[in-house]
């Protein structure tokens, strides 16, 4: 009865014990699939607006990116105006953070026409970046 005894207890502890080894092989797998080392490390390293800027498409679809480059090239307080000639919806949120308006400054998306022309004039406003004459940050004169 005894000998039973010992043999139950160490074929139980050698069940469990391979049962959490394979618990823990496929956790680890999981998190190597997964990206999760690499993932936290840039969570960790890089700031949100990076983060977010990376993570939307420069002037293409949306111009998100193009918005928190302007945003962090010109260190912004205010919201500019943002004139969307493409599809997307309103991009303030994007300055979450700002509370003020600022009139004088314009982030112009998508201005360009199918023939190449821009659809706005440019004489009333000082060009302050200008990428591929598609997304321009802009202030009045």
């Amino acid at each position: 009865m005894k000998n039973l005894k010992t043999r139950l207890k160490t074929s139980i502890k050698k069940k469990n014990f391979f049962t959490f080894l394979l618990i823990f092989v496929l956790v680890i797998i999981l998190l190597k699939n997964t990206d999760f080392f690499k993932n936290s490390y840039f969570i960790v390293n890089k700031n949100y607006d990076l983060r977010l800027q990376n993570a939307y498409d420069f002037c293409e679809d949306t111009g998100s990116g193009y918005i928190f480059e302007i945003k962090n090239k010109f260190k912004l307080t205010k919201i500019p105006q943002i004139k969307n000639y493409g599809t997307t919806l309103n991009l303030n949120w994007i300055f979450q953070n700002y509370k003020e308006f600022d009139n004088k400054k314009l982030i112009l998306l998508f201005n360009l026409k199918k023939d190449g022309s821009p659809k706005i004039n440019y004489n009333k406003y000082k060009i302050l970046d200008n990428y591929k004459n598609d997304c321009l940050f802009l202030e009045k004169r």
